[in-house]
């Protein structure tokens, strides 16, 4: 016979998360500034949460819970941002890539991880960053064809020039770049 899951009963007096006004919040922590009111009797006043108001005023709200991060806020972001150049270079990184950079970086920096294996992240750890960094995405990179990579300087130029000349007298906003991947030959749109 299959066991049923029994809900518990909440204790008497819980409530779902506060919501409240922002200005209220405000509010409540002028006056508790100015010292017109307690921390206790401003809450009750404002119909904010007590603890809240209590963190806010003692520099505590919104702390990281956890570990220090082995990489602070500006190095995770040049990492990102070296990351996504090197992308668009055309030389993506993958996971193995991109956890021996960091190993590399800390190992120059002198720095000593306690959370990575010889300064080595794991694939959790940069499955997080890139969640924290949602513009880098993870994907299969596609090579480019020999006949594209082979294109020299002067069928470039030959290129530029041609198309400085067609373009003469056009307009900027009339002009598009698009391939023709989602170009079809014969179909009406309709409208």
């Amino acid at each position: 016979m299959a066991r049923q899951r029994v809900k518990k009963a909440r204790k008497p007096g819980w409530k779902k998360r506060a919501s409240y006004e922002k200005n209220d919040m405000d509010s409540a922590i002028k006056a508790v500034k100015r010292g017109t009111l307690s921390i206790r009797a401003a809450a009750k006043f404002f119909e904010v949460p007590r603890s809240t108001l209590q963190d806010i005023l003692n520099n505590t709200h919104g702390r990281l819970d956890g570990r220090k991060p082995e990489l602070n806020k500006v190095e995770e972001e040049r990492l990102a941002m070296h990351v996504e150049i090197c992308g668009q270079w055309g030389f993506p990184f993958s996971f193995s890539d991109l956890c021996h950079m960091v190993k590399s970086y800390l190992d120059n920096k002198g720095t000593v991880s306690t959370r990575f294996k010889n300064n080595l992240p794991t694939r959790r750890w940069v499955a997080c960053f890139l969640k924290r960094h949602p513009r880098l995405t993870m994907r299969t990179a596609n090579p480019i064809k020999r006949a594209r990579s082979q294109v020299s300087k002067d069928e470039v130029v030959k290129f530029v020039g041609n198309w400085e000349k067609e373009i003469q007298g056009v307009p900027a906003s009339n002009i598009f770049n698009y391939d023709e991947t989602n170009l079809r030959y014969g179909i009406s749109t309709g409208s």
